[in-house]
This record gives structure tokens, sequence and C-alpha cells, in this order.
């Protein structure tokens, strides 16, 4: 053989083999690539194998689409990238149809839809990397699927997407930085979104429309809302960490029969917020630093707030606006916050059994009748209770105790039952004050239950009890107006009052105010 024919083959076979190298690390821009019903892959160049039409790995990069049309396989990237021209309607990895198929260890971007499924199930999306997409996965009528440590970043709508789409599993997923919202659901149900990381984008989780799904031990923090119903029902947010700068921590909207169970939520503007939302449960959760606690407003009504810990520097701890009413708070822990633990621009609501200490202010009442305050410890705030043009108001039963200013303060508000209160204040217990001239007494409330039942007990009144029946011989004198003729020469034993108690309680005083409601504005 000539020295010239040897290096002609040499040469021939280095670029071969240059090209071959090059097939394994470039992208392949070939057109879309389909696994086939029958195991095959088209077109055959394509640079992915398999050697049992089971497994199919990536031997390089690919510029282009995927689509699927085969079940009970894998499809493992290896760690190279499906790359897309963010053309609309494009899909990374298209599942149409789907069962049983596992996409794995791939980097997925550029497309409209990084993976896309479509009236499927069963299948197995986990580790992937997809990022700058316009949805990261999309899941349409689609259930019984597992998506799971995954990264999703960048996805400018969202970055898991469901619709119509049932029973399917999102856990452990790294869901971070600018996409439009992590997990959106609409007209889904009793999907499970558990222990995720969704942090630094627009919103985390949002369900319209969407019922029985389960939202727990995620972590949240995004610029403006944690996790958002919309007029949805039925789901249960439990055991979440959303904290950081959201604007509202949990937010819903004309949504009913939602439990917010045992979540953190600190440092937002708003904790949780209810709008026209009504029958949930809001309970066993630990609320700080946001400026509401608990706010709700516009018509949310028959709401149960309970056994919460709201606490440290949150502005105002539960705050009932516009129309909030019929709504029940009861063993709540509303302490260290800098404004009022309880403030109610609302009516036929019960606050029972909350220890509320070393707050601005204890319980606010402006412009809010017809409600029940009881069984209250309300101690070492800036003042205990203050009532402002409110009236029909019924308080029992609370223990008011060194609060910095007055125990009650009354501003215009008449009409209300005050008995069987523990006062505990050596100045001014009560201060009644009118807008127009500061000099005139103009609430006029009833400050006892009549004799035997009594009145309240005040630690600085000075008078006798001859006849030992436990009530002062003498009144209680508080205003021109103001009276206590029986007062209590002991404190007042503050029953407990057992959790299904309270809620009968609730249930009958909404029917009782209902009724007197309807008598005093009969219909025409």
């Amino acid at each position: 053989m000539s020295r010239k024919l040897l290096l002609l083959m040499l040469l021939a076979l280095l670029i071969g083999t240059l090209n071959l190298a090059s097939r394994a690390g470039k992208a392949k821009a070939s057109g879309t690539i389909y696994i086939r019903a029958d195991g095959s892959i088209d077109p055959p160049t394509a640079s992915i194998s398999t050697i049992n039409n089971v497994t199919y790995t990536f031997m390089g990069n690919i510029n282009d689409s995927i689509v699927v049309e085969r079940d009970n396989i894998v499809v493992d990237g290896l760690g190279y990238t499906v790359q897309g021209t963010n053309a609309s309607y494009s899909k990374g990895i298209d599942l149409t149809g789907r069962s049983n198929a596992t996409i794995r260890n791939m980097n997925i971007k550029a497309f409209s839809y990084g993976i896309y499924l479509s009236n499927s199930s069963i299948n197995n999306i986990s580790r992937n990397n997809i990022a700058n997409n316009l949805a990261g996965i999309g899941l349409n009528y689609s259930s019984s699927n597992s998506v799971s440590g995954n990264n999703m970043t960048g996805n400018s709508d969202m970055g898991i997407s469901f619709y119509c789409s049932s029973n399917n599993s999102v856990s452990g997923n790294d869901i971070t930085v600018d996409n439009g919202y992590g997990v959106y659901l609409t007209n889904s149900s009793n999907n499970s979104v558990r222990g995720n990381r969704i942090t630094d984008n627009n919103s985390g989780i949002r369900l319209d429309s969407s019922s029985g799904n389960s939202i727990s031990e995620n972590s949240i923090a995004n610029k403006y809302a944690g996790v958002v119903l919309y007029v949805s029902s039925n789901n249960s947010i439990n055991g979440n960490n959303i904290t950081l700068n959201n604007d509202m921590g949990i937010w819903l909207s004309s949504s009913s029969n939602i439990s917010v169970i045992q979540n953190k939520i600190a440092d937002n503007n708003e904790g949780i917020r209810l709008d026209s939302s009504s029958n949930n449960s809001i309970s066993g959760n630990n609320i700080a630093n946001n400026e509401y606690g608990i706010l709700l407003e516009s018509s949310s009504n028959n709401n149960s707030i309970g056994s919460n810990k709201i606490t440290e520097n949150n502005i105002n701890g539960i705050y009932l606006y516009s129309s909030a009413d019929f709504n029940s708070m009861s063993e709540n822990d509303v302490t260290n916050n800098t404004d009022w633990a309880i403030i109610l621009y609302s009516s036929y609501n019960m606050i029972l059994e909350n220890n509320i200490t070393n707050n601005g202010g204890g319980i606010g009442l402006f412009s809010s009748n017809y409600s029940t305050i009881s069984g209250n410890n309300i101690a070492n705030n800036g003042g205990g209770m203050r009532l402002d043009y409110s009236f029909g108001n019924r308080i029992s039963g609370n223990n008011l105790t060194a609060n910095e200013n007055e125990n009650v303060y009354l501003v215009d508000s008449s009409n209300n039952s005050i008995w069987h209160n523990n006062f505990m204040k050596k100045t001014q217990q009560v201060i009644d004050y009118h807008w127009s001239n500061p000099f005139v007494n103009a609430s006029i409330n009833s400050w006892d239950d009549g004799y035997p039942s009594g009145g309240n007990y005040w630690s600085d009144y000075n008078g006798t009890d001859a006849n030992h029946d436990g009530i002062g011989d003498t009144p209680y004198f508080i205003d021109a107006n103001n009276t206590d003729h029986y007062p209590l020469m002991v404190q007042y034993i503050i029953p407990e009052f057992p959790s299904f108690l309270v809620t009968i309680l609730f249930v009958i005083a909404t029917l009782l105010a209902f009724i007197v409601c309807k008598k005093r504005f009969p219909s025409k």
C-alpha cells in the first residue's frame, strides 16, 4: 500500500470520527422527532437510541420537539437539552394520550409548553430542568400523573398548569425565580401539591374553580401572593411555610369550605385574606410580622377562626371589615401586635375565649352591632375594649386586667349589655365620650343582669355586702347614664366553653340575629 493511499484512509477515518462526535455533542435540527407506537424512532437519525423499545436515551442535544406515541416507556435525557424557538403552541415533549411514560433527566427550554400532557394518565415526570418556556408543564384532562423533583425557572406564564385534571401528584419540585405562577389549577380536583419550594415568582399557587385539592407542606415566598383560591371549594391548605414578602400569604376570593390549617405565615403584607368567602375554617396557624394577621372583608360570612397564634408585630391581629358578618373567633392567642388584637367593622360576630395580651389595643368595635364577646382574657394592652357607634352587643364573662389605659372606651355606643365581667384597674375603668360634645355622656348601656344574677366585678369598688349575698349594697356609679346596680363583691368565675359548645352557640346566635333582623326590617 502506498504512503499516499494510507494517508487518504487515515484522513477519511478522522473525518468520520469527527462527524460522529459532532452528532453526539451538537444539537441536531432535523424537525420533530417521533417515538412511534411500534417502538421505532422517526427519523432514525435522531439523537435518541433504544435497544429494547422500552428505554430511550439521548445521545446529544435536540433542537426540536419530541412526540411520544408509545406507552409504557422511559425517555432518559442523560442531561442533554431539548431546545425550542419559542414558537406558538410548541411542545418540548408531547405526551398526548399517553400512559405509563417516564420523562427524566433532561433540560427543556424555549417552548410554549416544556412538557405537555393531554388525556394522559399514570405518567412520571421527574428530575428535569425546565426553563424559559411559556409554561413548564401543562396537564389538560389528565389524571393520576406524578410530577416530582423537577427544577422550573423563568417560565413566564406558569411553572405547572392544570386544566380539568384530577388525582395528580406534584411533589418535591423547585419552582423558583420568575415563573408567572408556580402552580395553577383550573377546573381541577383532588390533586396533591406537596413539599415543593415555590419562591421568587409572581405568585405561588392559584386555584380557579377547583375543588378537593390538598396544598400541603410547601415553602412559598413570592412577589404577589402565596396561595390564591378563586371561586373554589372544599380544598385544604395545610402545613405550608408561607413567608417573606408575599403581598398576601393566603387569599380566598369567592371561595367556600376551605380548611386553612397549621400554616406558618410570616413577613407578608396580609397573612390570610378572605373576600366574599364563606363557611371556611382557619385554625392552628402561626401568623407573625404581617400588616394584617387575618383580614375578612366584602361579605365574608360564617367563617370560623379558631386556635391560631397571631403574634409578634402584626399591625392588626384579626380585622373584619365591610359586612364581614356572622363569623366566629375563638380560642386564638393574639399577642404582641402593634395596633388592635381584634377589630370589627361588621356585625353579628362572636369573639369567644381568646387570649388577648400585650397589644396596642384589645378589642375594637366600630359601627359593629349585635356581636357576642365572652370568655376572653384581655390584659396588658394599651386599652381593653373600645366601642364606637356600636349597639346591641353582649359583652360578658371577660377578664380585663392591667390594660394601660381604660378597660372600656365608649364613643356614642348604646343599648349594649355589659355584665359578669371582671374589671381590674385602679384608675378610671370606663370612659364615655361624645364626639360633638366631650362633656356630655351620650352612651346608655346596661351594666348588670338584675338581682340576683348581678353585674360586674370592679376592683375599685368600695361598697359593702351586709347580707353576704355577693352583691354590693350600693351601685357602682360610672357616669350620669351608666350604673352597675348590682356590682359583684368577688371576681366572676368564667366557665370554660367546650369547643363543640362554641359551635352550637355560634349557630344559635346566628339564627337569633337573623330573627331579630327580620323583625326589625320586615320584607314588604
